[in-house]
C-alpha cells in the first residue's frame, strides 16, 4: 500500500518534534518582547531624524509611540503580559530539552530528575544575573 502521507510520517510523540514547537514559540515570544521594548527607542530615533524617509520608517517601527503617561502604562501592561506568557515557555523549553537528554542512550543521563533540575538551574542562573 502506498504511503498517503508522503515519505515522512510525523511522530507527535517524539521529543524532537516538541522541541521544534517549544523553541519556535519561545523564539517568537522573545522576539515580540524584544521588539516591544524597542518601540520607545524607535520613537526617539524618529524624533531626532532629519530625513523624511527615516522619520517615516522609524514612525512605522515605533507604532506611533508618543511617550505620554498612557503609552507608558500600556507599555508596562504589555510587557507584563509577555513576561507572563514567556514564563511557562521557559518551563516547557527546558523540560522538553532535558527530557531529550534523559531519554538518550548515553550512560548516566537516563534519569527523570532532569526536567526539574534544568528549570531550577535556569532560575539560579537568572538570580545570579540579577544580583550583579
Amino acid at each position: 500500500m502506498p504511503n498517503a502521507f508522503g515519505s515522512l510520517w510525523v511522530n507527535f510523540n517524539s521529543p524532537l518534534l516538541w522541541d521544534v514547537f517549544a523553541i519556535s514559540t519561545y523564539f517568537s515570544v522573545g522576539l515580540v518582547f524584544w521588539y516591544v521594548g524597542l518601540m520607545p527607542d524607535f520613537a526617539t530615533i524618529r524624533d531626532r531624524a532629519v530625513k523624511p524617509v527615516y522619520k517615516t520608517v522609524y514612525g512605522i517601527l515605533s507604532f506611533g509611540w508618543t511617550g505620554d503617561v498612557k503609552a507608558w502604562i500600556r507599555f508596562e501592561e504589555v510587557s507584563l503580559v509577555l513576561a507572563g506568557i514567556a514564563t511557562p515557555l521557559v518551563f516547557s523549553v527546558h523540560s522538553i530539552v532535558s527530557m531529550d537528554f534523559a531519554t538518550s542512550v548515553i550512560p548516566g543521563w537516563h534519569t527523570t530528575i532532569f526536567p526539574p533540575y534544568f528549570v531550577a538551574e535556569r532560575f539560579s542562573l537568572a538570580l545570579q544575573w540579577f544580583k550583579r
